[in-house]
């Protein structure tokens, strides 16, 4: 196991690749829809 400053590749691209996964803003409304808040 590798620790906090040891990364297997860059942590930048890393990043990138998981936020690119998940459609964040889809996925927002449906925690607000989820958790009765309306905005």
């Amino acid at each position: 196991m590798l620790g906090p400053e040891q990364y297997l590749h860059d942590p930048i691209v890393r990043a990138k690749t998981y936020l690119g996964r998940v459609n964040h803003a889809e996925a927002s409304a449906r925690a607000r829809a989820k958790n009765g808040a309306a905005i």
